[in-house]
């Protein structure tokens, strides 16, 4: 039988957060624990092979994946009452071992996907090839808020506006301020950047969403 995608997405989730195997082990994994652990009948379970999660991923990557993401944490907040006082944002780099020589960032089936190259690499592996992974989320209880992958030799520092309006568009019209290291100083691809962010309070000025101020830290 075929599992339905969003059950084969929900087996390869709950395996990264329990196990972290490859995608070729995901029936074996869900063997291993009771089916409905994983949201699976017992045939399902024995249906979840790797064809099945490859399929899944295909439609995911058809998706309109941020505005996916954005429902999720909309939600999330909602249901969980996230607090959005403090946010904190970094970057970092997933390096790969082979070529991928068809990663360059072709477009498929209308999209482009990211480019799995050379760059600064924050595992101090220059050898390998890398993809650059921007991840945000909430000071209170370090819920994910945001997240995308680029091409593994961006410079992360101009990542911060594109960061700051996927929150705006998640989160509401807000104003705040934050803070990164400056340029020129060590770490000053300003990976470590804290980000304090305050909810206006009924209505929001004209203008857009911008910080109301900015300060740098050393």
């Amino acid at each position: 039988m075929r599992v339905p995608y969003s059950k084969a997405l929900g087996v390869l989730l709950r395996s990264i957060l329990v196990e972290r195997e490859p995608i070729y082990r995901q029936q074996e994994t869900v063997s291993t624990f009771a089916a409905e652990c994983f949201g699976l009948s017992n045939k399902e379970a024995r249906s979840v092979g790797d064809d099945a999660i490859g399929r899944a991923l295909d439609r995911l990557f058809d998706a309109d994946r941020a505005a996916l993401l954005t429902d999720v944490v909309v939600a999330a907040v909602k249901e969980f009452d996230v607090v959005l006082d403090e946010l904190h944002n970094d970057s970092t780099t997933v390096r790969f071992c082979g070529q991928y020589k068809a990663a360059r960032g072709r477009r498929l089936r209308g999209k482009r996907a990211p480019s799995i190259t050379y760059g600064f690499s924050k595992d101090h592996r220059p050898d390998l090839k890398q993809l650059l992974f921007i991840l945000t989320t909430a000071d209170d209880g370090g819920i994910p808020l945001q997240l995308r992958c680029e091409d593994g030799n961006t410079n992360d520092s101009p990542t911060h506006q594109e960061t700051w309006d996927v929150l705006c568009q998640a989160t509401g019209r807000v104003a705040g301020q934050y803070g990164r290291r400056l340029p020129g100083r060590s770490g000053s691809s300003a990976v470590d950047v804290r980000t304090r962010v305050h909810r206006l309070l009924g209505g929001s000025p004209a203008g857009g969403c911008a910080p109301v101020a900015k300060r740098s830290r050393s």
